[in-house]
């Protein structure tokens, strides 16, 4: 029994090391995208990629923290109990990621015109259009991967964070290299989500868990088992990455919305490189996230409320530390960082980072 245990957290060491590294790649790589295209493109138009992938990113990110956590929470939870539930679990996951998803790609492709006029720049339209099917893309993604954080696939998973981040890197980074335009550089980000969907689907075939089908089969006969509901769940955790999300684009795309001068319109650049910088203490924090969630799902599941208690606290604790000492650094050299990252014009903006870093 302690053996057992003891290779149960040598691999969630593991496996925590692998997602924690897989943040980092993927974090280093979107940084890459950026650095590169200030150099490769204009301020102007560095803005406008920026404009555009904060306008999708907020669904999406919302999109894959609802599905993705809507799935592993229950998921988790019922792996404690027995997998008679897995399959139930992944195709309810798949009808609200396709319902959530279609309408959100849906309202991008239908508002595409709408939203370019809001930002003042009816040439959006087109780059819109192009991102429009990643909600649906990155909703079903996100049923796979809350499955495999579920099961604890934690390599499996950092694997697809690796490779979404380099495919992303190499599409984008390649067609601004080719001198494409902004529509076909944002194209690179609709085909690596595209790729990543697809080996999802791989991996998470062969790590389907054994006896699946057999736990399925004497749950039948049992006359079922009970699942967990998800509609308040889902509903809760929708709004509040809606919320997060929201703030988090908020002052980029006012900023594009009240600059209407073509000679100001490189300041969109400037503060987009400026915020990238500031957002990097909160997408490191994501991995604890990720690697929290379904061991508080199964403590729940084991009604283990003392343990529960001290692991949220503890891993709080941690957070909070490093977000202080991670702000800290960048507001103490943000000329230092914007001169080292991107090109010497960008360094306009080093004040607002000192206090946006801190947000």
């Amino acid at each position: 029994m302690t053996t057992d245990k003891a290779g149960k957290g040598t691999n969630l060491q593991r496996g925590g090391l692998a997602l924690a590294f897989a943040k980092l790649f993927f974090l280093i790589a979107g940084y890459a995208i950026s650095i590169v295209l200030t150099r490769l493109v204009s301020p102007e138009t560095f803005g406008l990629y920026g404009v555009v992938s904060m306008v999708i990113a907020v669904p999406n990110m919302v999109l894959i923290q609802t599905v993705l956590f809507t799935v592993s929470r229950p998921m988790a939870a019922e792996i404690t109990r027995g997998l008679g539930s897995y399959d139930f679990l992944r195709r309810r996951g798949f009808r609200l990621a396709a319902l959530l998803g279609g309408l959100v790609s849906l309202g991008f492709l239908a508002g595409a015109d709408l939203i370019a006029a809001w930002l003042r720049d009816p040439s959006l339209a087109g780059p819109l259009r192009v991102v429009s099917v990643i909600p649906m893309v990155y909703a079903l993604y996100a049923v796979n991967v809350g499955t495999l954080n579920a099961t604890r696939r934690f390599g499996m998973q950092a694997a697809l964070d690796v490779i979404m981040a380099s495919s992303k890197a190499s599409l984008i980074i390649g067609a601004a290299a080719l001198g494409y335009g902004l529509a076909e550089i944002l194209g690179g980000f609709t085909g690596a989500a595209a790729l990543v969907l697809t080996l999802s689907v791989i991996l998470v075939r062969v790590a389907r868990p054994a006896g699946v089908d057999e736990a399925a089969a004497v749950a039948q006969r049992q006359g079922g088992q009970e699942v967990p509901r998800i509609a308040a769940f889902a509903g809760s955790l929708l709004i509040f990455t809606a919320v997060v999300n929201l703030l988090l684009a908020t002052d980029l795309l006012m900023l594009k919305h009240f600059v209407v001068s073509a000679e100001d319109q490189a300041s969109v650049g400037f503060y987009t490189s400026a915020s990238l910088v500031a957002r990097v203490p909160y997408s490191l924090m994501n991995a604890v996230s990720l690697m929290m969630f379904p061991l508080v799902a199964t403590l729940h599941a084991l009604e283990d409320a003392p343990r529960l208690r001290r692991y949220i606290a503890e891993t709080a604790k941690v957070s909070a530390l490093l977000l202080c000492l991670l702000a800290g650094v960048a507001a103490a050299a943000s000329g230092e960082i914007q001169r080292l990252l991107f090109p010497a014009a960008y360094g306009a903006v080093a004040d607002e980072l000192r206090l946006m870093v801190w947000g």
